[in-house]
């Protein structure tokens, strides 16, 4: 079985480097570039076409999300594990609705990046059950909504209207 290749985008170098120690140490994985922000992340994707693509959300020059998008337009076969600093569900949303198959912290990926890897390599979308949102059969399908719209429609649901906007 050919090796696994794998791209990974994360603009803190020191995590980048404990977690490329990581995956260089697991059979059948090969790490062929990094990158540490979203313009050169999707370079390097449509350069190497790896099998999949570990992504920080909170890439420089070209964030995350922007990133995913690109990536999977022009490598469609590529499959994306998020990686984020942030457990928040707005993250995981926007990460799900640009194409990720995956989404995992940055600490929880050094323990479980080897079950994270092979869980998407079968097709299988992969996230800590403390994000069960992330689920294809428990959320949503994505909207046509920019993330100010949906943070809008949110507060509407909530009912938390800014004070100064006239409610109806």
């Amino acid at each position: 079985m050919p090796p696994i290749t794998l791209i990974l985008a994360m603009d803190d170098r020191i995590c980048r480097e404990i977690l490329h120690e990581k995956l260089t140490g697991l059979d059948n994985i090969h790490v062929v570039a990094e990158a540490d922000d979203g313009l050169t992340a999707i370079h390097l994707a449509h350069k190497l076409r790896p099998d999949i693509a570990l992504i920080d959300t909170m890439l420089p020059g070209l964030d995350g999300i922007k990133a995913i998008r690109r990536i999977l337009a022009q490598v469609p076969s590529c499959k994306i594990i998020a990686l984020s600093a942030y457990t928040g569900q707005n993250y995981i949303d926007r990460m799900r609705q640009a194409g990720a198959m995956g989404y995992i912290t940055n600490i929880e990926a050094m323990h479980d990046v080897s079950t994270m890897i092979k869980t998407v390599m079968a097709g299988q979308f992969y996230f800590n059950p403390r994000f069960a949102a992330f689920s294809p059969v428990e959320s949503p399908p994505p909207t046509l909504l920019s993330a100010r719209e949906h943070k809008v429609l949110t507060c509407l649901r909530k009912d938390t209207i800014h004070p100064r906007l006239p409610r109806y």
